[in-house]
């Protein structure tokens, strides 16, 4: 690379390319843990960010249910398109317990960037279940963001709470589906809206 093209490489430092790889042990189904006190493996995962790209990188053949142990998180979860997600092969986030008030999941969002706790982005086949969702700023607050398409979602025994709002804001929806996406088959239902 010192002499591309036959003149002098004015910038040697980007001649690298970097490609990441993701090594997949299986393709997911059946029941795992999201677990923080546990390594993930087998199982469980530590992380919400380990299951996810496990589910956006290799994929699920069956029924795939994450059960999260009682715990507050604050964390963004955004859920892409899952390879292998049908009507007989469905992902589920869920509280280990049942019970929506063990396991909260929350964001204080500082723009509009970040704003969501849940973002669905163009994720079929999935659902969300007795989980307690919070957004928590005052000026960005949507607790479940559907976009890109989303088709075969179940919102189901959550308790999702965000700020009070004074006028229209697309800002601080409970549940906010973008104008430009074209959502299906969205069930909400035996949801407590705060």
């Amino acid at each position: 690379t010192s002499m591309p093209n036959g003149v002098a490489d004015e910038f040697p430092a980007n001649d690298t390319i970097v490609k990441n790889y993701f090594a997949c042990q299986n393709v997911l189904a059946g029941t795992y843990t999201i677990d923080p006190m546990i390594p993930t493996g087998g199982a469980n995962f530590k992380y919400f960010s380990d299951a996810i790209g496990t589910l956006s990188n290799c994929g699920i053949n069956g029924n795939t249910i994450f059960n999260i142990v009682p715990g507050t998180y604050d964390t963004l979860l955004s859920i892409p398109v899952i390879p292998g997600a049908n009507s007989t092969a469905n992902v589920t986030f869920q509280s280990s317990t049942g019970n929506a008030n063990d396991v909260k999941i929350r964001n204080e969002a500082n723009s509009a960037n970040n704003n969501y706790v849940f973002d669905l982005n163009g994720t079929k086949f999935f659902n969300i279940r007795n989980l307690s969702i919070q957004a928590t700023n005052n000026n960005f607050a949507n607790c479940i963001k559907l976009r890109n398409n989303c088709k075969n979602i179940l919102i189901e025994n959550n308790i999702v709470s965000g700020v009070a709002a004074n006028n229209v804001n697309d800002d601080l929806n409970l549940i906010n589906s973008n104008t430009n996406s074209s959502d299906t088959s969205i069930i909400i239902r035996n949801n407590i809206l705060n």
